[in-house]
């Protein structure tokens, strides 16, 4: 590996696109048999001198078949690693979005030697028999792998030659054939060996790619990269795919490099709660955070002509390369990697925000004026600052300090004091100041202060402004008293927020039932549970729709008042009623026959729904239908079993995702052509582990990926209720 005095960890995954295309390392024959891999996974560590290399293979084919080859450049310690304790799925679930055998250990040390080969060590581990080799010939070497039924093809000795020329060793394992009869039988059959550990000195990060070009077709390389900095491939094994600018946190500005790491531009740095398993099967001990990237590249049996190295980001040279001092107003795209580049740079060298904050260019000083590490000096001079835009922009900036908030108190424009009155920095004694301001946009944003008092609340609730009432009404440090008040209010809007507040006295809530304004009894209906029943059911027959909409989408409406809506001529209303868990079962069972499918669909989704009403819905036209029955819990096994043979995919994944799918269920679906289908059985936790086993060597990663996590799931559930 490369890189002295950088601890570097690099994780990769190589997902192969046809049967005969390796990653890292190569598979050999043993008797003739075809062997092919279609994915491959690895992680390296490296901490200066010393790397720990894990490596996990699938394969299709004979498991006592099985040989294969590693470079390495020394002589490594090899063991077996737990299962439950991969940190493969791990680490792909991290970067998306973005999880146990025992080793057997006996081994012989004693150097035995062919002609310029010498066997460094013979040894069992977990289900592995490995040799590790030294060769001083290439020629030798390919004698010896020949000889010892590893049958390497001749002609490729240069590629043999490549590794012995740089002194490294190669690590030739195959199959132990005492795993065959072991437990690990079920997890070989499909393809998924044991993960082997190799830790061993070396003063270089490198990935041995070269190897793989003995096998012809296409190489899909996915590499995960952690370290103390963001890495990138050498100038040398630059390609597509390897560029460091799919790292960057897209969008990132002053406002937003919090959530960067905003040394580089890159994704924040990654740690042991996050990644647990990776840690610990690498080694890593203490509070280390490391950068991670990711790349993903193609190559060609012709395109391995060399390892790839990889090296240090530096980000100063990178975005000093990208920072132009001219914005680009017609090219969004371009203007945001220009921003970007400014944060990332003025992290780095703060003299760079005291350039822009006086540049001529609105744009420059409104980057000035967000950067978290701009002096107060410079900021009180760009409160100052004639464009509005510059001014909006700094009062959105989360560290200002008390003298530049009250500097921008100050301004003409309503739209900055605004800012400023809910800014969380402001202090009381300003936003007492603030109720009292001439603009009533200004008093209403003082509302939206976290640390408004009762006080305040209570002189605002007398505010000339019916926008500003309107907003202490739906406040939740309103009085009573003030409520009162403000639910008797001349204008509707404020009637309809306070209307809407839950602490509003019942009898004031009863009263606003019959408000003349639609829009303040709509706001009544959404608190139905309050009324009683009768006040219920008149706002039931209220003649606005949206009125009666509100009061069937309430959860705690009575039967009463649901019966009269079931029948009501709007299907918006019949489709409120159709998801209420409290419809009576004879309401149900008309809409069940319903003339609009959104109203059919809403009843195939109700958990109160009875299993005579899911039986007719199954047999729908419409395909949501079916897919809301498949997936209610209600829904009983013959129809369930019916719904496995739907001919649309969507259906029958709802279905793999039901927590009722019988195991005779989910083991038909775990066979389904669809992709979609077969990961809700990989993600459903009542699927079975004998299905898991088999879906964790499914062709699709993410299926693969889900079944991996929900076996370790299953062991740990099984080691705790042990323990």
């Amino acid at each position: 590996m490369w890189l002295k005095r950088c601890v570097m960890v690099l994780v990769l995954h190589a997902a192969i696109m046809v049967s005969d295309v390796y990653a890292d390392g190569c598979f050999v024959w043993r008797k003739g048999a075809d062997l092919n891999e279609p994915s491959q996974k690895a992680i390296i560590y490296w901490e200066g001198s010393r790397e720990v290399l894990i490596l996990q293979v699938k394969y299709e084919g004979p498991a006592e078949d099985f040989a294969w080859i590693v470079p390495l450049p020394a002589q490594p310690k090899v063991t077996a690693i737990d299962a439950d304790k991969s940190p493969f799925a791990e680490i792909s679930f991290y970067t998306q979005l973005r999880r146990r055998w025992g080793g057997r250990g006996k081994s012989t040390a004693a150097a035995e030697s062919e002609e310029s080969v010498t066997v460094l060590e013979r040894k069992i581990v977990g289900v592995y028999d490995i040799a590790v080799l030294w060769a001083s010939k290439a020629g030798a070497l390919n004698r010896w792998l020949n000889k010892n039924g590893y049958a390497f093809p001749t002609e490729r000795g240069d590629l043999l030659e490549h590794y012995t020329k740089k002194n490294w060793v190669y690590v030739a394992m195959r199959i132990d054939r005492n795993a065959l009869a072991s437990d690990e039988l079920d997890k070989l059959k499909v393809g998924e060996l044991q993960p082997i550990c190799f830790a061993f000195e070396s003063d270089e990060m490198v990935y041995p790619l070269k190897i793989s070009s003995i096998n012809a077709g296409e190489t899909e390389l996915l590499l995960y990269l952690l370290a103390d900095t963001p890495m990138v491939a050498k100038a040398e094994n630059k390609r597509e795919g390897l560029s460091i600018e799919q790292n960057f946190v897209r969008y990132i500005t002053p406002s937003t490099i919090r959530y960067a790491d905003a040394q580089y531009g890159t994704y924040r740095k990654a740690e042991k709660t996050e990644l647990p398993l990776t840690w610990d099967a690498l080694g890593i001990t203490g509070d280390i955070k490391l950068s991670l990237c990711k790349y993903r590249s193609v190559y060609s049996s012709q395109e391995m002509t060399d390892d790839i190295v990889f090296t240090r980001f530096e980000p100063i040279a990178y975005w000093k390369n990208r920072l132009s001092r001219e914005p680009n107003k017609d090219d969004y795209e371009v203007e945001q990697d220009r921003m970007r580049a400014f944060t990332i740079l003025a992290w780095n060298d703060t003299s760079l925000i005291e350039e822009f904050a006086k540049d001529k260019r609105s744009k420059n000083r409104q980057l000035a004026a967000i950067h978290p590490k701009a002096s107060e000096e410079l900021l009180l001079e760009l409160a100052k600052d004639d464009d509005f835009l510059v001014k909006d922009e700094l009062a959105s900036n989360r560290s200002l300090s008390l003298s530049v908030l009250r500097e921008l108190a100050k301004d003409k424009d309503m739209r900055i004091r605004s800012e400023v009155a809910r800014h969380p920095n402001t202090s009381l004694e300003m936003l007492e100041e603030f109720t009292k301001d001439e603009d009533p946009y200004v008093r209403r944003a003082t509302l939206e202060h976290h640390a408004v008092t009762k006080e305040m609340v209570e002189f605002l609730s007398e505010d000339k402004s019916e926008t500003v009432r309107a907003s202490v009404a739906r406040n939740d440090k309103v009085s009573i008293d003030a409520l009162r008040r403000l639910a008797r209010d001349k204008d509707s809007s404020v009637r309809t927020a306070a209307a809407g507040q839950s602490r509003l006295p019942l009898d004031l809530l009863k009263g606003l039932a019959h408000d003349e304004s639609p829009y303040v009894r709509t706001s009544v209906a959404w608190q139905s549970h309050r009324l009683p029943v009768e006040l219920q059911e008149e706002l039931a027959r209220d003649n606005s729709a949206e009125v009666r909409s509100a009061v069937a989408w309430h959860g705690k409406v009575s039967a009463e008042a649901l019966a009269t809506l079931a029948s009501d001529e709007d299907s918006e209303v019949r489709r409120a009623v159709a998801r209420n868990p409290g419809t009576p079962l004879e309401e149900m069972r008309k809409l069940a026959e319903d003339k609009v499918a959104a109203v059919r669909e809403a009843l195939a989704g109700n958990s109160r729904a009875s299993e005579d009403i899911l039986s007719v819905l199954a047999d729908d036209a419409d395909d949501r239908v079916r897919w809301n029955v498949a997936g209610n819990p209600k829904t009983p096994t013959n129809v369930l079993v019916k719904l496995s043979k739907d001919r649309v995919a969507g259906v029958r994944a709802s279905l793999a995702r039901n927590s009722r799918a019988s195991e005779d269920i989910l083991s038909v679906l775990a066979d389904d052509t669809d992709d979609g289908v077969r990961c809700s059985v990989a993600s459903n936790p009542k699927t079975p582990t004998k299905v898991l086993v088999k879906l964790s060597g499914d062709k699709n990663p993410l299926v693969s990926l889900w079944a991996k996590a929900y076996i370790k799931n299953g062991a740990d559930r099984a080691n705790g209720a042990g323990r």
